[in-house]
């Protein structure tokens, strides 16, 4: 028996954050271009899209046929951010006939109810799911809320008198629609053949007079559950239903058949066939039933199962946790015991006191070189490393399958980077009022600078040596000598040393962090918090120096004293920093530097040679 659906849902608005030409591309199946919010709506994955067209009034435009630029027409003619664009409708088609038959009925359908009436129907076919009815092929029917004529979109179609919205307009036409959809497709099923068996009606059962309650809708969501084994309360009330409406089809039956008894109909007290299948449909769906619930209640153990099995594993995390805490605790007391046996042995070697001094000597100095390495990273911290730098471009743009380019690519946005951080320098150091502050920045951006010239000339002197094919080439050894250092000579031949981007670099960074040094404020110094050694040797030291005072004074013991009073104690003052500056105007270094360099490039020769 047919089965009647047509239903309109709500209209298509922007207040719902809606849009009209996505909505045309998920139902057509198909790709469109979104000209006012700029996106891309594709859905030409969704295969089972059996047939589309434009239905369009006969003076339409010709643009209005193409379903991109109408409805993209329709997204430009609504103005307000809460404007109504359109309004979908939903067809059940007859499965009874074939796809060609469907496309003809609907298409007429939509010519006579929408095209005669001024409006565009974008009308779709689809399949029927696969994992559902296979009798479910429908329509899906997009209209715009404006008529359309050969000027273009016209005014939206509202009542003179009551200014009604398209809503209560459409609420108004759902009947004539419902009633002409079953007049065409009654229509269509007889010139098809069939009989009024598979006619439809468009009333409520009410209305036909038919005592039978309607079924309600279970819903998408209600239909997996159903599929997977699990009940739902849509699912009970829609089966509660159809078994309440066999049974009082199998009470109609009987009365039937006991108010006029025949040879053909069983008495009452007989059961028909027809009974028979109602009540084996009944019994099969109670037994259905009572499984689907056996299986939620194994779910449900499995559930308690699966909470009692995490809690069990929170308690052995806690236990774990706890021999974790105690063996942490056994450890530590173990290192105390060994550090103490080490103080205990090393008491009763009674070691001299030179020892002890040299080793706090060592540490001494190794402290002064840390504090040394901390200070100049401090210092020096704002400086941003020209190698860094082309380090990120790499990463950005560097690609094996194509070297040369991506090496290009990152030249390029090395460089943009480098004067991004210069411009920014010039802008701050233009902001800035105090004069040290001014000056340390000033420094600050010629050190970039300089490092940014050490690298790419070193870059561009490995690149000559790859495209001459020689080493030490012309271009390189220039490059080089500038990043290095090099004598050379002014217009009037006079010979100047130049320090190289390099030495430069170095006597800036010196330079720059004694600005630093000027510009911190006094700190105090914190004497160092002595370590576990340190302690020993102090304990050493004291005992050691008791037990001399206790025991008569022997020879050797005079030695050591002489020795500790020539030895002088080591200085808490930090080292004098060696001087950075050279006097690149002496004669004699300019000739010693020059000598250098000829030994270098014969020694080089020769290297070339024997290659």
């Amino acid at each position: 028996m047919a089965q009647y659906h047509l239903s309109g849902h709500a209209v298509i608005t922007r207040a719902n954050g809606q849009k009209v030409v996505r909505s045309a591309a998920y139902a057509a199946g198909e790709r469109l271009q979104d000209d006012r919010y700029g996106e891309v709506h594709d859905f030409t994955r969704r295969r089972h899209v059996l047939d589309v067209v434009m239905v369009v009034p006969q003076n339409a435009p010709d643009w209005a046929r193409d379903r991109q630029q109408f409805w993209n027409a329709v997204e430009r003619k609504e103005k307000r951010k809460d404007s109504q664009l359109a309004i979908p409708y939903d067809i059940a088609l007859p499965y009874e006939l074939t796809l060609e038959q469907n496309i003809a009925l609907i298409r007429e359908y939509a010519k006579t109810e929408f095209a005669d009436r001024g409006l565009v129907a974008d009308v779709a076919i689809h399949r029927p799911d696969p994992r559902r009815d296979p009798r479910n092929i429908h329509a899906h029917i997009l209209i715009p809320t404006r008529p359309i004529d050969e000027d273009g979109l016209g005014p939206k179609i509202r009542n003179a008198d009551t200014k009604q919205s398209w809503e209560q307009e459409r609420e108004e036409n759902i009947l004539r629609l419902r009633e002409s959809w079953a007049e065409h497709h009654n229509r269509h099923m007889a010139a098809a053949g069939f009989d009024s068996s598979h006619y439809i009606d468009h009333r409520s059962l009410e209305d036909q007079d038919i005592v039978r309650q309607p079924t309600t809708h279970r819903g998408v969501a209600a239909d997996h559950m159903e599929q997977r084994g699990l009940t739902t309360d849509r699912g009970d009330d829609y089966r509660n239903i159809q078994a309440e409406n066999e049974k009082r089809a199998l009470r109609k039956r009987k009365r039937k058949d006991y108010a006029e008894p025949s040879e053909a109909s069983p008495m009452p007290d007989a059961q028909s066939e027809a009974d028979k299948i109602a009540a084996e449909a009944i019994r099969k769906e109670q037994e259905r039933q009572d499984q689907a619930r056996k299986d939620q209640d194994k779910l449900q153990e499995a559930l308690i199962a699966e909470d009692k099995r995490l809690k069990e594993l929170g308690q052995k995390y806690l236990e774990h946790r706890d021999r974790l805490v105690q063996q942490a605790n056994e450890l530590d007391a173990l290192n105390k015991k060994i550090l103490q046996e080490i103080a205990d042995r090393f008491q009763k070697q009674n070691p001299l006191d030179s020892y002890a001094s040299e080793l706090g000597r060592a540490v001494h100095e190794k402290r002064q070189e840390i504090a040394d390495n901390r200070d100049r990273r401090y210092l020096e911290g704002d400086i941003r490393d020209s190698g860094t730098r082309y380090s990120q471009a790499l990463h950005q743009h560097y690609d094996s399958g194509d070297p040369y380019q991506s090496l290009a690519k990152a030249a390029i946005a090395e460089h943009a980077s480098f004067r991004t951080d210069q411009a920014l320098l010039s802008d701050q150091i233009a902001k800035t009022a105090d004069p040290k502050a001014r000056e340390a920045l000033e420094t600050r951006r010629q050190i970039e600078g300089y490092e940014y010239l050490m690298i790419t000339g070193e870059r561009i002197a490995v690149q000559s040596e790859l495209i001459t094919g020689r080493l030490n080439s012309e271009e390189a050894v220039k490059m080089r000598n500038a990043v290095r250092g090099e004598i050379i000579k002014d217009e009037n031949g006079k010979r100047i040393a130049f320090p190289g981007y390099t030495q430069e670099a170095e006597n800036l960074r010196f330079r720059y962090r004694n600005l630093q040094a000027e510009r911190a404020a006094p700190a105090k110094e914190h004497a160092p918090t002595p370590s576990a050694l340190d302690k020993i040797v102090a304990d050493a030291r004291s005992k050691t120096a008791e037990a001399q005072r206790e025991r008569p004074a022997s020879p050797l013991d005079k030695i050591v004293e002489d020795a500790r009073r020539q030895t002088p104690a080591p200085s808490r003052s930090r080292k004098p920093r060696p001087d950075k500056y050279k006097d690149l105007n002496d004669p004699q270094k300019d000739k010693d530097r020059q000598q250098q360099q000829e030994l270098e490039r014969k020694a080089q020769k020769d290297r070339d040679r024997e290659r």
